[in-house]
């Protein structure tokens, strides 16, 4: 299995190569293209416009699959297994965090805090 994370970063070069790639381990390997809500719509601007080698790439895509958003249940969890109790703070996180990153910079930049007033 290779999952390629971040897509909507890839160039027009770099999806070339996904095209190569796919045919290349079609037989022995699965392959996870991940990229952010826009990155569909991109692709499929792109074979509208009949950009090359995009619409190649486009028939080896198999099936899109949209991730929900992050439940508030999980992102509690997610303070939870990294050490934050504090309700208050949790609500805060669960409240202001819109991504799964932004759940982890919070708690990291928490931890942050915490460590330099401790050092006092």
């Amino acid at each position: 299995m290779l999952i390629i994370d971040e897509a909507g970063k890839l160039s027009h070069r770099n999806l070339l190569y996904l095209h190569d790639l796919r045919d290349s381990v079609l037989k022995n390997t699965g392959i996870i293209i991940a990229g952010p809500k826009y990155f569909q719509t991109t692709l499929l601007s792109l074979e509208k416009k009949r950009i090359e080698g995009i619409q190649e790439l486009m028939r080896r895509i198999n099936i899109w699959i949209e991730l929900q958003e992050t439940l508030a249940a999980e992102k509690r969890e997610i303070c939870k297994i990294y050490g934050i109790t504090n309700s208050s703070l949790i609500r805060f996180i669960v409240a202001n965090s819109y991504h799964l990153g932004d759940v982890y910079n919070y708690i990291f930049n928490f931890g942050l805090l915490v460590s330099r007033h401790s050092d006092k």
